[in-house]
């Protein structure tokens, strides 16, 4: 086994500046990292790819002949350099897809309220997206979203507790105990 980090010279951002590769006893490689100028990360190997990044088909040249190109900067390293190598690697992956999709930690997304007019049961959906989570109606149109699970529970039973309350002061005749009721003609006659 061998161990190389790369440093290739070149101004194109489509291609890793610096590769880190693993390489067997037939000059196969095994595991691959590699580093974008734009902070992007490549992994090949170890059950994983991701991205435009692939182990090679090929063999591996000896160190000696790729210090001939002018385009690389090889480095021969330690099994334990790349070991370590890896782990950042594969952890950094792992936190920037968990930062990307939210986590559901429930299967219990729907929130529902009984409705103060008739006996049908109001309830709103709470449901994860890519981007954050969606509050939508029984009928799937999507009212509001938020960036969290416990933001966008508390949302959707805002906006059923403030429909709640409109349709029941609006169709209420609740009057206040210790008020007298007035009728029509006295409220004509104060004016």
């Amino acid at each position: 086994m061998r161990y190389l980090k790369l440093v290739w010279h070149h101004e194109s951002t489509d291609d890793p500046q610096v590769i880190w590769t693993e390489i067997d006893d037939n000059d196969i490689e095994i595991r691959k990292i590699e580093h974008y100028a734009d902070g992007r990360l490549g992994l090949a190997g170890g059950g994983q790819s991701n991205g435009s990044t692939e182990l090679g088909l090929w063999s591996v040249p000896p160190l000696e002949e790729i210090k001939k190109s002018p385009e690389f900067s090889p480095k021969e390293i330690s099994p334990a350099d790349f070991e370590n190598e890896w782990r950042q690697a594969v952890s950094e992956k792992r936190r920037l897809n968990a930062a990307r999709r939210p986590r559901v930690r429930s299967n219990r997304s729907k929130i529902r309220v009984r409705s103060t007019t008739g006996s049908l049961s109001r309830f709103l959906d709470v449901t994860p997206t890519t981007t954050g989570w969606d509050v939508r109606t029984n009928r799937g149109k999507k009212i509001a979203t938020a960036p969290t699970r416990e933001k966008a529970m508390k949302l959707a039973r805002d906006i059923l507790l403030s429909t709640k309350k409109k349709k029941s002061s609006a169709g209420s005749r609740i009057q206040d105990p210790h008020k007298t009721p007035t009728r029509n003609s006295e409220r004509q006659s104060k004016k």
